[in-house]
C-alpha cells in the first residue's frame, strides 16, 4: 500500500463517527485485555489452564469487561465518555505496571501513600520500563481514542443505548456467577486476594473510599479528643529521662543479623548490650498507615486515619504531662503524628550536614546536643524517623563505603536485576541502619550522667524482595506475607534503666506488635494509659 493510499485510509478511519457506547465498550475491552495480567495469573495459580477450568477463566475476563463497564455508565454522563475513557486508560496502564513488577495492590492505604509521596520518593520509582509501559498502553490508545469522533445521538436514543449498555453488563455479570457459582464462591472466600487485582476497579473503589474519608475528615471538629492518662502514684526518682526512638523504614526483621539473619548485617549491634525482639508484627505495611499507628492509642485493629487524627497521640500525650518532645525527620514527613510539636525535616543539605547521592540518617543528630541542652532538667523523647530501606532504589540509601555486599542492583527499575543483586542492595542499607543506630547508642551515651538514657528503634513495615513476585511493601495486610509485615524492635538502656532491661529481656522471644509501644512508652515516663501491652516499665509500677 502507498503511503497516499496509507493516509487515505487512516483519514477515512477517523473521519468516522463512533457511538461515544461503542467507544467506551471498546477501551474497557482494552483495558481488560492489556492492563490485567497480574489478575490472570492469580487466577491461573488457582484454576491452572485446563479443558475443565477454561470456560471459567474464560468467564473471569467476561466479569472483568461486565464490571468496569457497568461503574463507567453508572458515574460518567455521555458528554463525557471521552475524556474519561481517556483517563481509564492512562490510570489503568500505570497502574497495572506497578501490580505487574511489584505485585502491589492498589488499596486505601496505597491511595494514600501515593498522595503523601514526595519528589525525591516519586522520582525513586520513575524509570524507562514505567514510561514505556504507560506512553505504549495508556497514551498512544488515549490519543487514539482523541482524535476519533464521537457521534451525538438524539438525547431519547442515547438513553436507549445506555439503558442496554447498562442491562447488558447486568446480564454478563450474573450469566457468570450463576453459571459458575462453586468457582467464584471458592474465590471470593479462599482466594480474597484475586480480586484486589481487578484493573483498574479496584483503584477506582480506593480512590472513593480515600476520598469519603477525607471528606469525613474535614467535617470533624478540629478539637482533639484527649486520650486518658495519669502520672504513675509513684514517680521514679533519679536523673530526668532521655529517651530517642528512631522509626525504621522498610526494615525486614529477618534481614538483621541480631536476629539470627545469615549475613552479619549488624556487626556493629552485635557488639552492643541491646535487646532485639524476634517476632514483632507491624500495624500495616505502608507508611502512611503504620507510622500514625503505632504512635495511636487505637489499636491495629481499631485503627483509621481518621479517627487516629482526631484523637491525641503519643507525641501529644507526652507534651501535655511535660516532656519535651520533637521529631526529627529524614523520610518524607511524619504522616500527621508531629502537627501540633516541634518538627524539623533533614532533607536539605542546608540543614543536614551529612549529605552526598542523597542525605543521610546520621545528620539528623546534628545540632541536637543544643537543643537537649536548652531542655534542661526536663524529660525529653525525641523521634528520628529515617530514610533506611526505602526502595526501589536501595542502592542509594546507604554511602559507597557500606556497600560491603556485591554486586548490587544499581536500578530503580528491579525487572533488569537479579533477585540476589537486589537482596545485596538491601541489605547494604541495613548495614548503614546499624551504623546509624550505633551512632544514635553513643550519642546518648554521652549524656548517662545526666540523664536515664534509652533508644527504642522499630521498622514501620516489612519489605518484599521477590519472594514470590512480590517487592516492596503495601500488600493488605489480610495477604501480606511476613516479609512485610514482620519488622526489627531493637533497644538500648543505659545503666539507669537496668531494672527496665531485666524485664524486657525476658520478653524478646515474645509476640509483640506495633500496639505495644503507646503504652510502654508512656511507661517509661511514669505515665500509666488505659492502654495496655505486653511490654512494661517498672517506672510505672
Amino acid at each position: 500500500m502507498s503511503q497516499n493510499a496509507s493516509a487515505s485510509f487512516t483519514q477515512r478511519l477517523l473521519a468516522r463517527q463512533l457511538n461515544p457506547y461503542a467507544g467506551l465498550w471498546l477501551v474497557v475491552l482494552f483495558v481488560t485485555l492489556t492492563d490485567n495480567l497480574t489478575f490472570f495469573k492469580s487466577v491461573l495459580q488457582f484454576y491452572p489452564w485446563s479443558p475443565e477450568h477454561l470456560p471459567f477463566i474464560l468467564s473471569t475476563f467476561v466479569l472483568l469487561v461486565a464490571v468496569l463497564m457497568l461503574l463507567l455508565l453508572l458515574f460518567i454522563p455521555q458528554q463525557l465518555i471521552k475524556p474519561a475513557g481517556m483517563l481509564v486508560l492512562v490510570l489503568a496502564a500505570s497502574v497495572a505496571y506497578y501490580q505487574d513488577t511489584f505485585g502491589i495492590i492498589m488499596d486505601e492505604a496505597m491511595i494514600r501513600s501515593i498522595l503523601e509521596t514526595n519528589p525525591d520518593e516519586a522520582a525513586d520509582v520513575i524509570n524507562p520500563g514505567m514510561l514505556l509501559r504507560i506512553f505504549l498502553f495508556g497514551i498512544v490508545p488515549a490519543i487514539i481514542l482523541y482524535r476519533i469522533p464521537f457521534s451525538r445521538p438524539p438525547f431519547g436514543r442515547s438513553l436507549l443505548q445506555r439503558a442496554g449498555s447498562l442491562a447488558l453488563s447486568v446480564v454478563l455479570i450474573m450469566t457468570c456467577l450463576l453459571s459458575f457459582n462453586g468457582y467464584y464462591t471458592s474465590l471470593f472466600r479462599e482466594h480474597k486476594v484475586v480480586r484486589y487485582y481487578a484493573n483498574p476497579t479496584t483503584t477506582f473503589h480506593a480512590l472513593g473510599v480515600t476520598a469519603t474519608h477525607m471528606m469525613m475528615a474535614e467535617a470533624y471538629s478540629d478539637e482533639l479528643i484527649e486520650t486518658p492518662a495519669r502520672l504513675s502514684k509513684t514517680p521514679a526518682p533519679g536523673k530526668p529521662r532521655l529517651i530517642i526512638m528512631v522509626v525504621g523504614e522498610a526494615a525486614r526483621a529477618g534481614n538483621f543479623g541480631i536476629n539470627g539473619y545469615e549475613r552479619d548485617t549488624t556487626p556493629l549491634l552485635a557488639n552492643i548490650d541491646v535487646l532485639s525482639f524476634s517476632d514483632v508484627t507491624a500495624c500495616g505495611t505502608t507508611t502512611a498507615i503504620s507510622v500514625p499507628c503505632m504512635f495511636s492509642p487505637l489499636g491495629a485493629d481499631d485503627f483509621s486515619v481518621r479517627d487516629a487524627s482526631q484523637r491525641e497521640n503519643l507525641m501529644d500525650v507526652l507534651a501535655r504531662f511535660g516532656v519535651q518532645v520533637q521529631w526529627r525527620d529524614n523520610n518524607s514527613d511524619s504522616k500527621g503524628v508531629a502537627l501540633r510539636v516541634p518538627y524539623a525535616s533533614f532533607k536539605s543539605a542546608e540543614v543536614n550536614p551529612v549529605c552526598d547521592v542523597e542525605c543521610r540518617d546520621t545528620g539528623m543528630l546534628a545540632s541536637l546536643p543544643e537543643d537537649i541542652t536548652n531542655a534542661g532538667d526536663k524529660d525529653q523523647f525525641i523521634v528520628l524517623h529515617q530514610m533506611g530501606s526505602h526502595g526501589p532504589a536501595y542502592y542509594k540509601r546507604y554511602p559507597e563505603a557500606f556497600k560491603s555486599f556485591t554486586p548490587v542492583c544499581a536500578s530503580n527499575e528491579l525487572g533488569q536485576c537479579s533477585q540476589q543483586e537486589i537482596i545485596n542492595a538491601y541489605d547494604n542499607s541495613i548495614l548503614y541502619t546499624d551504623y546509624f543506630l550505633s551512632e544514635v547508642i553513643g550519642f546518648l551515651q554521652q549524656y548517662s550522667e545526666q540523664y536515664r538514657t534509652a533508644m527504642i528503634y522499630v521498622g514501620d513495615h516489612g519489605e518484599s524482595l521477590g519472594e514470590n513476585g512480590l517487592y516492596l511493601h503495601g500488600v493488605p495486610n489480610l495477604f501480606a506475607p511476613d516479609e512485610q509485615r514482620k519488622v526489627p524492635l531493637v533497644m538500648w538502656f543505659s545503666q539507669d534503666f537496668a531494672a527496665n532491661r531485666e524485664a524486657l529481656a525476658r520478653l524478646v522471644n515474645s509476640p509483640v506488635t506495633h500496639d505495644d509501644l503507646f503504652p510502654y512508652i508512656l511507661s517509661l515516663f511514669g505515665i500509666l494509659s488505659e492502654q495496655t501491652g505486653l511490654l512494661s516499665s517498672p517506672d510505672s509500677d
